[in-house]
């Protein structure tokens, strides 16, 4: 069988992954569900894959290349402001080509029978790699984790999530120029690598796209995966995971088989879940910058969030990391239902302990606790912000006030020596927000 596997282009630098969808031009990642999805098929099938994003592929060269592939199946990954104009292109190729169309991502895999309505021929629900490869040898109506379309009859097959991760493909990063990816003020090559799935915690306002129970690739896997990347030329590795260092133990053991790499990188983590063993370990292995959900500065802002942990907490991880020299950003969000000015502030002043911020305002995001679907319209994707007029001011002067400091202000200038691109494109986020354009600030 001949399969395709396509990043579609659009109108917008657009960042598709599979639990969100970013519009930038400050970073780039690649689509990882088709990497792995990539490694399922070669194994006994052709594969053709293209990022028509980091490619600058337009629709009419991606159609041109896909009719001399003549593919039997393809398979895109779904964004979510950008699904609309995904299902239009996916009719069009499906008309052309003839082969058989689907897609991979959050919101098919909640919404299936809403998307597959529009013209796709299947959906692959939830983790998709086991799912696609019995697709590709069998039956569909035996496929768990499959939707497809059966003449005129939408038919939802049982839903499927993977016990482990010891059996996942690494991806197929050949596929890709690695040199096409990169992520904020890092050198290149730059690549991304995820080592976990599921998210254990009860944040109000997640969508927890892997569900709840936290699986992570053995040790051994993750360094397999590295070395791979390490011969490849990449130097710098992002990774995706949504708390890193949710296992201490796991942690640790790769921290110190990382050491003899020489590779630099990043990851997300949780106030709660940092202490001196793992932050001296990250150090020791080549953490440059860690990303922090902090979310608020108010307690009780924090409590309604259902985070789990104290203010004092995310004081006690911010210190510890200065101290072991690592780069912070934190993420907050501005306008829960009972948030006051005071709560700002207090989020304001506690930022102040970041090298970089980057501000939200709270949404009823498709799939999380707050998620009310008579607030929501998937054609177009659009969701309820729960106070957008506050929310608004309270991000703008965040953003004015954290970033208006002299001190920043002269690391900015080091930042723009350093990495003049790079820095044109954040700040052009940046101040196109501050001045009421559309385009959100999303620099990290």
């Amino acid at each position: 069988m001949r399969v395709a596997l396509t990043n579609f282009p659009f109108e917008r630098p657009v960042v598709r992954r599979y639990r969100c969808e970013v519009f930038t031009k400050a970073y780039l990642f690649p689509p990882m569900p088709l990497l792995y999805l990539a490694s399922v098929a070669r194994k006994e099938h052709d594969v053709f894959f293209l990022d028509c994003v980091a490619e600058k592929v337009g629709e009419g060269k991606l159609l041109k290349e896909l009719s001399e592939f003549e593919p039997d199946v393809l398979v895109f990954l779904s964004g979510f402001e950008s699904l609309k104009y995904e299902l239009k292109l996916a009719k069009e190729i499906r008309e052309k080509i003839g082969c058989k169309v689907g897609c991979v991502g959050f919101l098919p895999s909640l919404f299936p029978r809403e998307v597959l309505k529009r013209g796709l021929d299947f959906a692959i629900l939830n983790e998709p790699e086991r799912t696609f490869k019995d697709m590709l040898s069998g039956s569909w109506r035996k496929v768990k984790g499959l939707a497809f379309r059966k003449g005129k009859k939408v038919v939802v097959n049982e839903r499927r999530r993977e016990r482990d991760l010891k059996d996942l493909p690494i991806p197929s990063y050949d596929l890709l120029n690695v040199r096409r990816y990169h992520d904020i003020f890092l050198p290149k090559p730059f690549m991304t690598v995820e080592t976990s799935r599921g998210c254990p915690f009860p944040c109000v306002y997640c969508n927890h796209p892997f569900g709840r129970k936290f699986r992570v690739k053995p040790v051994e896997k993750v360094l397999e995966e590295l070395e791979l990347l390490k011969r490849m030329g990449v130097k710098y590795v992002r990774f995706l995971d949504d708390t890193f260092t949710i296992e201490e133990g796991w942690v640790l053991e790769l921290c110190e088989g990382m050491k003899r790499l020489g590779l630099k990188f990043v990851c997300l983590s949780r106030p709660d879940t940092l202490n001196e063993r793992v932050v001296k370990a990250l150090r020791g292995a080549g953490c440059v910058r860690i990303l922090l959900g902090i979310e608020s500065g108010s307690q009780r802002i924090l409590d309604y969030y259902k985070r789990g942990y104290k203010v004092e907490d995310v004081r006690r991880s911010l210190k510890l990391l200065k101290k072991y020299g690592i780069e912070t950003i934190g993420w907050f969000i501005v306008g829960a239902p009972m948030e006051t000015e005071e709560d700002v502030e207090k989020s304001i002043e506690l930022a102040e302990l970041l090298d970089w911020v980057v501000v939200s305002i709270l949404e009823e995001r498709p799939g999380s606790e707050i998620f009310d679907p008579e607030n929501f319209s998937l054609f177009p994707y659009k969701t309820r912000v729960i106070r957008e007029k506050e929310g608004k001011r309270w991000e703008r002067e965040f953003y004015l006030r954290f970033y208006s400091n002299p001190r920043r202000l002269l690391r900015l200038l080091f930042t723009f020596l350093r990495y003049p691109r790079q820095s044109i494109s954040a700040g052009w986020n940046l101040l196109s927000y501050l001045f009421e354009s559309s385009l959100r600030p999303d620099v990290f």
